[in-house]
């Protein structure tokens, strides 16, 4: 669930990111056509975006907790020397 809401929120990044995005490119466009100023507010807005985004993807692809896992436990607990920690091997089909 929780990665459910962590897709909603890039999907709104998205969503708003993407009209800066085009804004900005019309914008420097027309900065290096005409030479008006440079659209530095487009340009922070879309970098900001695409900035969210990326950590958003790196967030959802490489930090994974244990706490949804769902599997067929493959080994029994094993207990540490001084029994203060127990590990379980679980096994997951990727269908």
């Amino acid at each position: 669930m929780d990665r459910l809401y962590l897709l909603l929120i890039g999907l709104i990044i998205l969503l708003l990111t993407v009209p800066f995005f085009l804004i900005f490119c019309f914008k420097l466009f027309m900065f290096i056509n005409k030479r008006r100023r440079f659209p530095k507010y487009s340009f922070i807005a879309s970098l900001t975006g695409i900035i969210a985004l990326f950590l958003i993807f790196v967030y959802s692809q490489y930090f994974f907790t244990f706490d949804k896992l769902q599997g067929e436990l493959l080994e029994g607990p094993v207990i540490s020397n001084n029994d203060k920690y127990i590990a379980n091997a679980y096994y997951e089909t990727y269908e």
